[in-house]
């Protein structure tokens, strides 16, 4: 059985190849430091959506699945809308303390996690582990972690980056287990946030970009297949049956909008700065949109073009499904893309390590 596969150039590397308890240590040292760091977050109540979820899981199984099996319009969140609360409510009912521990460990698992992938794709343990500690930090991440509610974007990256993970295991070795941890994450991924349908197209592009198009094409009718029949079998029902919605806050609309959300989540995504107040960055730019175009001109000056298309296109796949809303623009939708941009600067620490 062949190892998974990497870019040409970069060193195989799995996380059975790293000492368990090196391994081990730092992902506990990452765990609390996210429990450092968002521990004052457990101190406040529920608000907001989170009163909507906890007063349907107190009406029982049918109060929270039925909102998501009908030919009405609206979210297909089944996992994290429904069947999370319905499990913490008849343990916790209106206890914040709990609710709010289990996000903090979600994050912390997906630090980890992210650390994991990005060694799968080829980054050094010393990058993948900065890059892991960065997302950890990003004030950005405040809403999604804070917000009971947004345990759709927290269990929906556990669940896309397990996906992830266990997809290129999958195309470097097209063995039957990664394809099933991988299919049945993405199944889960689904039901649980809609950002997450990329995931094979991201694999693709992947095997796209380092083995060419003719592999890319194999791995669809190979190991990426279950994939594509999930994906296909969820638009015809979120798309065919049930529709998108055609007014209030969710409303998916294409015009000026798109531009201008897309601006914004680009202005926003590496926002771990802003924890220094005393830069004062103008409002609207936040300087990440320089750090977009300098991580653009220097792998165009390492000549790396497919290790940039790479990251900016997982960057956009994952954001595209809320870039058409047209009165929704919160942090929290970062979440899931901030594994493109992820990849992007810690590849750029790579190459200017070894440069």
């Amino acid at each position: 059985m062949r190892p998974p596969h990497v870019p040409h150039g970069a060193q195989v590397v799995s996380v059975a190849s790293v000492p368990r308890w090196t391994f081990l240590a730092g992902s506990l040292l990452l765990a609390l430091f996210v429990f450092y760091c968002f521990w004052p977050l457990t101190r406040y109540f529920f608000s907001q959506d989170d009163f909507y979820f906890l007063e349907k899981a107190s009406a029982g199984l049918r109060a929270v699945t039925a909102p998501h099996f009908n030919a009405h319009p609206g979210h297909f969140r089944p996992v994290t809308m429904g069947l999370y609360f319905l499990v913490m409510w008849p343990l916790f009912g209106l206890y914040p303390l709990p609710y709010h521990v289990v996000s903090l460990a979600l994050h912390a698992l997906n630090a980890i996690l992210a650390g994991v992938l990005l060694r799968r794709l080829g980054i050094s343990r010393f990058a993948s582990w900065i890059a892991a500690l960065l997302f950890a930090a990003n004030v950005g991440e405040l809403e999604a972690v804070a917000w009971v509610s947004c345990v759709q974007q927290l269990l929906g990256a556990t669940f896309t980056l397990v996906a992830l993970i266990r997809g290129v295991d999958a195309l470097g070795t097209r063995g039957r287990a990664p394809v099933v941890g991988a299919s049945v994450a993405y199944a889960l991924a689904l039901g649980s946030y809609e950002q997450t349908l990329a995931i094979p197209l991201v694999l693709m592009l992947w095997e796209w970009i380092h083995r060419g198009w003719r592999a890319a094409l194999r791995a669809c009718a190979g190991p990426l297949l279950p994939m594509w029949i999930l994906l296909g079998a969820y638009l015809v029902y979120v798309l065919g049956i049930r529709g998108l919605p055609a007014s209030g806050p969710y409303q998916m609309w294409l015009g000026a909008h798109v531009w201008e959300n897309f601006r914004e989540y680009t202005g926003s995504v590496f926002a771990v700065w802003l924890i220094y107040p005393y830069l004062d960055l103008p409002t609207g730019l936040r300087g990440s949109h320089i750090v977009w175009w300098t991580l653009i001109a220097w792998y165009a000056w390492r000549r790396k073009p497919k290790d940039l298309a790479f990251g900016c296109a997982a960057f956009v796949l994952f954001l595209l499904p809320v870039l058409f809303m047209r009165y929704h623009v919160f942090s929290f939708h970062l979440y899931i893309p901030a594994i493109g941009a992820l990849y992007l600067l810690a590849g750029a620490a790579d190459s200017a390590v070894s440069a």
